[in-house]
C-alpha cells in the first residue's frame, strides 16, 4: 500500500493593506493616433470612384464563390488527392455554368439577397413624400377640385 499523504497546508494569511497591482493612469500611446489614422485614410479611400470599381468585382468573385459552396458542396471534397479533388472542381464549375446558362435562358432572375433575421427587425423605409420629424395628417385626403 502506498504511503498516506498528507493534506496540503492552508495558504498563508496575507494581509492587502498595500495594493499589489498599483493603479496607474492609462497612457495615451502613439499607436492609438496611428490606428486612427489609417482608419481615416480607410474610409477616404473607400468613398472613390475606383475603390468602389475594384470592390464590385471582389463581390461578383464572392457572390460565384458562395454559390459553388452553397449550392454545389464545393466546402468539402469528396475524394483523396489533388488531381481527383481538382477534377471535381472543374466538375462543380461546369456544372455552375451551366445553371447560370439555363438561368439566363429561361430568364430566372437571380435570386434576392438573403436578409438576416437581425435585418428582418429594422422597420419599413418611410414613405417619400414624409418628412422625418413632421407629422402627417390625420383625415382624408385632400384632392384638388377640377376647375
Amino acid at each position: 500500500m502506498p504511503p498516506r499523504r498528507s493534506p496540503p497546508s492552508p495558504p498563508a494569511a496575507s494581509t492587502y493593506e498595500e495594493d499589489p497591482t498599483p493603479s496607474r493612469p492609462r497612457e495615451n500611446s502613439s499607436d492609438s493616433t496611428d490606428v486612427d489614422n489609417a482608419r481615416q485614410r480607410a474610409r477616404e479611400r473607400h468613398s472613390t470612384d475606383e475603390w468602389r470599381q475594384r470592390y464590385a468585382i471582389r463581390a461578383g468573385v464572392e457572390s460565384t464563390i458562395a454559390q459553388g459552396v452553397k449550392g454545389f458542396g464545393l466546402r468539402r471534397s469528396r475524394y483523396r488527392g489533388t488531381s481527383k479533388t481538382h477534377l471535381q472542381h472543374l466538375l462543380i464549375a461546369t456544372a455552375m455554368n451551366l445553371t447560370r446558362i439555363d438561368a439566363w435562358l429561361t430568364g430566372t432572375p437571380p435570386a434576392p439577397t438573403r436578409i438576416s433575421h437581425f435585418g428582418a427587425l429594422r422597420p419599413a423605409k418611410p414613405a417619400d413624400d414624409h418628412i422625418p420629424g413632421a407629422r402627417r395628417p390625420t383625415g382624408p385626403p385632400h384632392h384638388a377640385e377640377p376647375c
